[in-house]
Order: structure tokens, then C-alpha cells, then sequence
């Protein structure tokens, strides 16, 4: 159809055009000879009067050009001037008016010069619009002749449903045929499946000698039992020991380095234990795998011991290294409030918290000498709805010794810096703020409000972790008074 179309116009653009000036129609191949030889194309006047003719007036113009009586009426005066007499006056008043008469009618011509332009304007425009109008009337003969197609198409279309429909009516009786030998198919089908029923039965039947053995695993799930009761023995003593330290910072703050010694060395006692009830748990878990689904709830019961082993292993390893980071500082609590805590074995502890959700926690420091006491907490792989995605750290103001003289409820605001290692000017040191509060001194140990984030992308960049090393640097801010 639009081929058609395009056939269409082009022939009609073939067929005639007609001249903006004369109107008169023309081949298109002679419009342009046309054009050049028309007499009512309009030109400008050759000595520049400002006046527009149509070609054929040129000549008649000539003779009547402003510019050419100008000069003439200069010349005369030049020779009047010159053969006038002396003293005549009467040559003399009448002069200017004739110099103003013949300049009102150069600015007649003028403006009858230009109406006759905006007029021969206004002719082009009417045969433009004669022009389109034309082009209008051929183009709805065009559509007409293209609707008349597409309706012979839609017939054509019609028909071919028709054909296409008795078709598919035949097509239906060869598939009902077909159906009739899938049926045959089918009970053939079906002769095949009695026999893998009965091979079933012979498979339950040996299931149920499988389960007969299982039978014999009861005692080992006993014993998993008895070691599920000690390691919640283990938990409580662990609990207590926590609890004792606490009673024992608070009371004695001299004694404190001592008493946080001895508690160390009896996790140490039980840090045995759990690593020998570990060694179990492994063995047995190893043969609790080869049996049926029906041991899977027991698998889930020691993944879930096996993750509070390792936040209890990483509760030890954190006293272990406050431990040494007091040590180092030759004090038990540092007074400052401002810590740098070094974390070793990052790639280690990242996949313990990916596989366990491990909380690690800082040495504990003070905000000021003889001030509230600070630990902070930090999940590497982060936790709730960032989990994977960010590294959140949170700070905790602990029960401690000086409490009483202190002021309640407290907010302490801390800066907290990832420190960049490189030598790199560029690489920058990342610092957020955050509030650490409590509401009384009577309150046990309150968890961490408000969190900072960085993700994991920023952590991974050149300086923050060297040799598998991250500083995390916590600064106490000075409140104004």
C-alpha cells in the first residue's frame, strides 16, 4: 500500500506545476526556464531607487526612475544657475517648492512601488494555497484509492479464515485418532506402572529393615542429649563467671587487673572443655550425616550449638585480648577516652561471623580518669537488615567502679575512625559519630542503641586492612559546659 502510495504522488508531481508569479501551469522539468523569462517576476531597480517591478516594466521605469530625474533636475539647476540672470527673484521662490514637488512624488512611486510588491506578494501566496489545495484533492483521491486496497484485503483476509477454518476442522478429526492410539498407549503405559509398584513394596520392605538399624543409633542420640545438659552447664558457669566480674570491678578497683587474671585462667579451664565437647560433637555429627532425613533436626540442633561455641570461643579470644591490651598499657582500665583498637586475623573473624554471626567486643577504657566505663561492640559481617552488606559498631557504657559519684542518666558522644594505613595522602582515615547513654547506674548492662556503618566496598579499599590487620581508632568528645 505505501508503495503504491509513493507511486501516486509521484505521479502527480510529473504531471504539472504551476508558476508563483503568472500561475500559469508548466512541466516541472520547464519551470525553471519559465522563471527566468517571466515578465511578472518582480526585480529590484537597477539604480537603487528602492523601487520593485515586474520584469516587464523595467523598461518604463527607466525613463521614469526618481534617481535619473534627480540628476537631470541637479543638472538643470546647475545651468539655470549658471544663465540665470542675476537678481531674479521669481526663479528663486519657486525653485524649493520644485525641488519638494519632485521628491513627494519619488515618495508616490515609492509606496505605490511597494503595494504593488505586497500585492504581487499576496498573488504568490493565493497560488500556493491554489498550489496545496490541489495536492489536498490528489492526496484523498490517494487515500480513497488505498482505502479501496485495504478493503479488498480484508476481504481477501476473510476468505482465507474461511479456508483456514474447514482446515483446522479436518485437522481435529485426524487428532481425535490420534488420541485414540494414545489411549492405547496409555493402557500400556499403565501394564508397565503395576510393575514398578510392586517393585516399591520391595523397597519399603527393605526400608523397614533400614529402620530397624536406626533403631541402634538411640544410644548416640543420648549421649548428644547429655552433652547438650553439659554444655548448658558450661553456659551458666560462663554466665556466673561474667556476673562475678562484674560484682568484683564494681567493689574493688585496685584488685582489678588480678581478679580479671584469675577469671581468665578459669575460662581458660572451660575453653578446654568446650574445645574436647567440640571434638565430640564433630564425631558424632560425621555418623549422625550417614543416617535418614529423620536425624536432620538433630543437624540444626548442633549448628545452633556449634554457633554458641564460637560466640563463646570469641567472648574468650576478646578477654584474651583485653587481657594483653591492659597488659601493654601497664593498668587495668585506660583513662584517657581515647582507645585504637588493633583486630587481628580480619579474613578469620569475618568468616567465623558470615558462619556463626560472632559479636566481637574492645577492650574496656574509661571516658575520662575516674570516668564511665566503655566497650564497644563490632560485627564484622553486620547485623539485622544490613547483615552481608555493612560493618556496624555500636558502644556499650558498662557497670564500673566510679558509678556512684557519676552523673545519671549520661550521654557520651565518641567519634569512631577506621583508621587507613597506607602512606598515601589520598587515602583518607573514615570517621562517624555516634551517642553512647545509659539511663541510671542501677541498670545492668544496656545494649547498643545507636550503630555506625561502613560497607563492606569502603573496607575492602587499599590501607584499611594490611597483613590482615584493621585499627579502629574510638576518640570520647568534650561536652560543652
Amino acid at each position: 500500500l505505501l508503495m503504491y502510495k509513493m507511486d501516486l504522488k509521484k505521479d502527480y508531481v510529473l504531471r504539472s506545476v504551476v508558476c508563483y508569479f503568472c500561475n500559469e501551469q508548466f512541466p516541472e522539468e520547464q519551470l525553471q526556464d519559465h522563471v527566468k523569462q517571466c515578465g511578472l517576476v518582480l526585480e529590484p531597480c537597477e539604480r537603487g531607487c528602492a523601487a520593485w517591478l515586474q520584469r516587464r516594466h523595467l523598461d518604463l521605469h527607466e525613463s521614469e526612475c526618481p534617481r535619473k530625474k534627480k540628476h537631470s533636475t541637479s543638472s538643470l539647476q546647475q545651468n539655470t544657475h549658471i544663465s540665470a540672470p542675476a537678481g531674479d527673484e521669481e526663479y528663486s521662490e519657486y525653485a524649493p517648492a520644485i525641488v519638494m514637488f519632485q521628491q513627494s512624488i519619488s515618495s508616490l512611486r515609492t509606496a505605490f512601488n511597494e503595494e504593488l510588491r505586497q500585492r504581487m506578494k499576496m498573488i504568490t501566496d493565493l497560488g500556493q494555497l491554489q498550489k496545496r489545495f490541489q495536492q489536498t484533492e490528489s492526496w484523498s483521491t490517494d487515500v480513497q484509492a488505498v482505502l479501496d486496497t485495504f478493503r479488498r484485503s480484508l476481504d481477501r483476509i476473510v476468505h482465507d479464515n474461511e479456508a483456514a477454518r474447514i482446515k483446522n476442522h479436518t485437522s481435529v478429526e485426524k487428532f481425535g485418532l490420534r488420541c485414540q492410539v494414545f489411549e492405547e498407549w496409555k493402557m500400556e503405559i499403565d501394564m508397565r506402572l503395576d510393575g514398578l509398584r510392586n517393585m516399591i513394596l520391595d523397597e519399603e520392605n527393605q526400608r523397614n529393615q533400614m529402620e530397624v538399624v536406626l533403631n541402634g543409633q538411640d544410644s548416640k542420640l543420648r549421649r548428644l542429649t547429655e552433652i547438650e545438659e553439659d554444655m548448658d552447664l558450661i553456659r551458666k558457669s560462663v554466665l556466673q563467671l561474667q556476673n562475678e566480674a562484674q560484682k568484683a570491678r564494681r567493689e574493688v578497683a585496685s584488685n582489678f587487673y588480678q581478679d580479671h587474671t584469675e577469671r581468665l585462667e578459669e575460662l581458660d579451664k572451660q575453653k578446654a572443655r568446650i574445645a574436647s565437647f567440640l571434638f565430640e560433637l564433630k564425631t558424632l555429627k560425621g555418623t549422625v550425616l550417614d543416617n535418614t532425613d529423620d536425624l536432620d533436626k538433630i543437624n540444626r540442633q548442633l549448628a545452633k550449638q556449634e554457633k554458641l561455641v564460637a560466640q563463646l570461643s570469641q567472648q574468650l579470644k576478646d578477654a584474651e585480648d583485653a587481657r594483653a591490651f591492659h597488659r601493654a598499657l601497664g593498668a587495668p582500665v585506660n583513662g584517657t577516652g581515647h582507645m585504637i583498637w588493633r583486630i587481628d586475623n580480619y579474613k578469620t573473624k569475618l568468616a567465623d561471623a558470615k558462619a556463626n554471626k560472632t559479636l566481637l567486643r574492645s577492650p574496656t577504657f574509661c571516658s575520662a580518669k575516674y570516668g564511665y566505663v566503655l566497650r564497644m561492640e563490632l560485627h564484622l559481617n553486620g547485623n539485622g537488615k544490613w547483615r552481608g552488606r555493612h560493618m556496624t559498631c555500636g558502644l556499650q557504657v558498662l557497670p564500673g567502679p566510679w558509678d556512684p559519684i557519676l552523673v545519671w542518666p549520661c550521654v557520651i558522644p565518641v567519634e569512631i575512625t577506621l583508621r587507613n594505613q597506607s602512606k598515601n595522602p589520598e587515602h583518607k582515615s573514615v570517621t562517624k559519630s555516634l551517642m553512647a547513654k545509659r539511663t541510671d547506674a542501677s541498670t545492668s548492662t544496656e545494649a547498643s542503641t545507636q550503630l555506625v556503618f561502613f560497607p563492606h566496598e569502603m573496607v575492602k579499599q587499599e590501607g584499611y586492612i594490611v597483613d590482615d590487620i584493621m585499627f579502629l581508632e574510638i576518640k570520647v568528645r568534650r561536652q560543652r559546659r
